[in-house]
């Protein structure tokens, strides 16, 4: 099923969806991180928890495409530049 080009942009303009969207997308960069994982357990389950987050991640970014792809080029908040800067240790 495709969703239509107008209805994309309805949600997109609804506060409550936008809000929304933004927590799926924390949860899609919990999932994108090594944060998290129990070092001590074996190999075996560390490749397994890795690929279930990798399978989980890769269904929000299907679902959650047409509206990401679709949103306008917009600048960082300073929020979103400190977690950058956090992230990559600077």
């Amino acid at each position: 099923m495709n969703l239509s080009s107008e209805f994309i942009k309805k949600l997109k303009k609804d506060s409550d969806f936008q809000e929304f969207l933004s927590y799926i997308v924390e949860v899609i960069d919990s999932l994108d991180n090594l944060r998290g994982f129990d070092t001590k357990n074996k190999n075996e389950q560390l490749g397994e928890q890795l690929r279930a987050r990798i399978i989980a991640r890769d269904k929000l970014y299907e679902i959650l495409r047409p509206f990401v792809d679709f949103q306008e080029k917009k600048e960082p908040s300073k929020e979103q530049i400190n977690k950058a800067k956090e992230r990559f240790g600077l």
